[in-house]
């Protein structure tokens, strides 16, 4: 998974990566605990019905670029 920020001031570029096995679930705890993470984060999700598939990653590296 790769994370960016950009910005019109290069100074401020950077990205992060984390390298690792991913997972798609359909049903079960991993996806229940993400959707409870994603209400308790967002309150406007706890009125939407979430049903989508979960994405996890078994993380075995990171690397990352500041400007």
């Amino acid at each position: 998974m790769l994370v960016d920020h950009y910005s019109d001031e290069w100074t401020q570029l950077w990205w992060v990566r984390a390298d690792g096995a991913a997972t798609i679930h359909y049903r079960g705890e991993a996806m229940r605990t993400a959707y409870d993470l994603l209400r308790t984060k967002y309150p406007q999700y706890q009125s939407v019905r979430l049903d989508g598939p979960v994405i996890t990653i078994d993380v075995d590296g990171w690397s990352h670029w500041p400007a």
